[in-house]
């Protein structure tokens, strides 16, 4: 049985890829806040899964796409503190699955799935990007746009002052959903056992 570009009698090279997957995309998603933080964050993990899937032999690239915080569910009170002046995006990948490219995007961890519009991104399933996004990059806008600005020092610290207070906050945000959602699972185990063992 065949799901999308993906097929249910896969040979170990795809089992082995989709383990890689899950691996990082189970990585709890967080912000960088500050320069030179190895945060977890969209990047840290497109790299990551980047290089576990290309040393499988996997054909991937990595893909950046506009995004704006507002579609992200982010209360107003911590999206106040976003600088306008800076372009907010979205990196995930993609890899080449039947010949064609497929988005591959590890970057919302169980942990948040569901949380505003961020959707948990399954190996075969059907959510491919799990960052709303609103407009994809072509490859020269993509790497321009990374020379220009997170291969440029003035920028990333000026970055890094004026969104500091934002990704603080969404990090403390991110972790409180994340809390609630785990929570809720618990509680819901916890009344399933009770109706099985009364």
């Amino acid at each position: 049985m065949k799901t999308g570009v993906f097929d249910d009698n896969r040979d170990p090279q795809d089992a082995l890829a989709e383990n890689a997957f899950l691996a990082v995309r189970d990585i709890p998603y967080r912000l960088a806040e500050y320069r030179g933080d190895e945060a977890a964050n969209c990047g840290v993990k497109g790299a990551m899964l980047i290089s576990k899937l290309g040393a499988l032999g996997i054909p991937v690239r990595g893909r950046v796409a506009e995004m704006a915080w507002e579609d992200q569910g982010l209360p107003r009170s911590i999206l106040r503190l976003y600088p306008q002046s800076f372009k907010a995006t979205h990196f995930y990948v993609e890899m080449l699955k039947n010949e064609q490219w497929v988005a591959i995007d590890p970057s919302v961890d169980e942990g948040l799935a569901g949380v505003g519009d961020l959707k948990l991104v399954e190996w075969n399933g059907e959510n491919r990007i799990g960052i709303p996004c609103r407009g994809l990059m072509d490859f020269e806008e993509h790497c321009q746009y990374y020379l220009e600005c997170w291969h440029n020092y003035d920028y990333v610290t000026a970055y890094f002052e004026a969104a500091g207070p934002f990704l603080k906050e969404a990090n403390l945000w991110l972790e409180d959903q994340r809390r609630q959602v785990t929570d809720k699972k618990l509680d819901e185990s916890i009344k399933a056992r009770k109706l099985v063992n009364p």
